[in-house]
């Protein structure tokens, strides 16, 4: 009988969809969206005392925790993935079903596009947590996947995202009103810090490039239209300009910009987007 492959489901990992959601309620912050459904999902999911909870717990204990050894790290897997068969499979399938469900209508699949910093990490957990449910599984995905999280366990560089984790822990567990307290003081932090530095325009972008893979049909057709505006504005308005200084930077973006063919967006084409807009307003006031 062949061997069955555990295979990684992005829909079903709650540690990338978990990450997919902050990254949308940053993305939201920019754009000083108040009380998102990003920020719903995850105070309904999240936040509450639920499988979904339990097993996001086991996500971030291999993400953030170190250790000394790797005899350490084997025991810390080994115990975790004990946690994990005491969960109720009826009620996470359960709840999972219904958190993807609840994503999907509020956005679009190209959510689960949302770039993730640390997603083989998140895979590779993903792998060993849903092993145990798969019977006559092939050791050798499961057995590289343990291997990776040991490296990560054991790897002492990395402390800055702990810090970063503890404080999003805090979030998750705070009473709901200090939940929404810290998200507005969030949204006045970054609306102080670079409200008055970020036109709508630039907000909007970096909103879109935050919350998007460089790759995403939908990202790249995002940018394929603000440069086609953009060049469009430009031709409309150059003779109007009486500053040289001006003039010269304008033409110089309009010749070092067009339309995206590759795959991935650069980020020298968000840079020089990010000064087009700027110019915008300044030819406005003219």
């Amino acid at each position: 009988m062949a061997k069955k492959q555990v295979k990684h489901h992005k829909f079903r990992n709650i540690g990338i969809i978990y990450e997919m959601l902050l990254s949308k309620v940053s993305s939201e912050i920019i754009s000083s969206k108040n009380n998102t459904p990003a920020m719903k999902i995850l105070n309904k999911y999240f936040c509450q005392e639920n499988a979904i909870k339990e097993e996001f717990r086991l996500y971030h204990i291999l993400k953030t925790n170190k250790v000394k050894s790797e005899e350490e790290a084997k025991t810390l897997i080994e115990e975790v993935v004990n946690a994990r068969s005491n969960i109720n499979n009826k009620d996470l399938k359960k709840q999972k079903y219904s958190l993807v469900k609840d994503i999907i209508n509020n956005y679009d699949k190209e959510i689960f596009n949302t770039k993730i910093n640390e997603y083989k990490l998140m895979a590779s957990i993903y792998k060993i947590l849903e092993s145990n449910d798969v019977k006559n599984t092939n050791p050798l995905p499961v057995f590289k996947s343990k291997i990776f999280i040991i490296e990560n366990l054991l790897n002492k560089n990395n402390v800055k995202s702990v810090e970063v984790d503890k404080e999003i822990k805090l979030f998750t567990e705070q009473d709901k009103s200090i939940r929404y307290l810290t998200y507005k003081i969030m949204v006045e932090n970054f609306n102080k810090t670079y409200g008055k530095l970020l036109n709508e325009k630039q907000k909007n972008l970096v909103g879109n490039y935050i919350s998007n893979l460089s790759s995403s049909p939908k990202f790249k057709k995002f940018i394929n239209n603000e440069i086609t505006t953009c060049k469009n504005n430009i031709k409309e308005n150059l003779n109007k300009i009486d500053d040289k200084t001006l003039k010269i930077k304008l033409e110089s973006l309009y010749n070092d910009i067009d339309v995206v063919k590759s795959k991935n967006i650069k980020d020298s084409i968000i840079n020089i987007l990010m000064d087009l807009y700027e110019i915008e307003e300044e030819i406005k006031g003219l």
